[in-house]
């Protein structure tokens, strides 16, 4: 038989569903933001608050210029402590055996059972002694850059999300750009937004292309190009990492 406490558990977690007998007032409220009915009545106050005004009222909004016409963009600029830790990822490269030619995850496996535990060890074995040397000569003098080229050109980093995300602590927080996109839907629809944030002297600022209309996409697709001509990387929180020169890795 239950205790009174086993059973004030059991009417809690129960009461978490919408289905139960006693729904909390938490559940009734999730049910409430998923339903339809949510977001027509969202839908009406918001109609009804922003009744008469114009997208140029915005605060921070501008009209800006390009070679295919104008478009409304809008800054935001917050402080922000915004720094990325050291993970000292080059001497965790150092335990990957596999980003040696030749090896693979059995290979790896058995060169770690031999008591091969980083390549730096490896300067000791028959037959990877010069790799595992070639490899350490230059990895400490590798970039960034070089470092994401290496990742992407094996293909067993190349599939770890893991060693992609980790090695961001190689470069400098301004060296990034975090980006949004939203559509009208999935397939053959226009962008209508581009958000990208950046990090500069502990601030973070915000720029977002607007379209106004469905003719100003080419507009803010290259008001955003233009945004990011000088830079080589750029991280996206939405969906996926590109790096813009010269690889294209997908994260989904």
């Amino acid at each position: 038989m239950y205790n009174d406490e086993q059973e004030n558990y059991y009417q809690r977690m129960l009461s978490n569903s919408i289905s139960s007998m006693y729904p909390s007032e938490e559940a009734k409220k999730r049910a409430r933001r998923k339903s339809p009915l949510y977001f027509d009545d969202l839908k009406e106050k918001l109609l009804v608050k922003y009744d008469g005004k114009k997208v140029t009222d915005i605060k921070n909004s501008k009209i800006i210029s390009t070679d295919y016409g104008e478009t409304l963009k809008i800054t935001t600029k917050e402080k922000i402590n915004f720094n990325i830790d050291d993970n000292d990822f080059k001497n965790q490269m150092n335990r990957n055996l596999k980003l040696l030619p030749k090896i693979g995850i059995k290979k790896e496996q058995n060169l770690k059972n031999q008591g091969y535990d980083t390549i730096e060890s490896l300067k000791n074995h028959d037959a990877y002694c010069d790799a595992a040397s070639k490899f350490l000569d230059s990895i400490e003098d590798m970039s960034f850059h070089d470092v994401m080229n290496l990742l992407d050109r094996n293909k067993y980093s190349r599939k770890c999300r893991d060693n992609l995300i980790r090695c961001v602590s190689l470069t400098d927080c301004e060296n990034f750009k975090f980006m949004d996109i939203e559509t009208k839907g999935l397939s053959n629809v226009p962008v209508i937004l581009i958000g990208v944030a950046e990090i500069k002297n502990d601030n973070i600022i915000t720029s977002q292309y607007f379209l106004r209309d469905y003719g100003e996409e080419p507009v803010i697709l290259e008001a955003y190009l233009s945004h990011l001509v000088l830079m080589y990387h750029l991280l996206i929180i939405d969906a996926y990492i590109i790096e813009l020169m010269p690889t294209l890795i997908w994260l989904i």
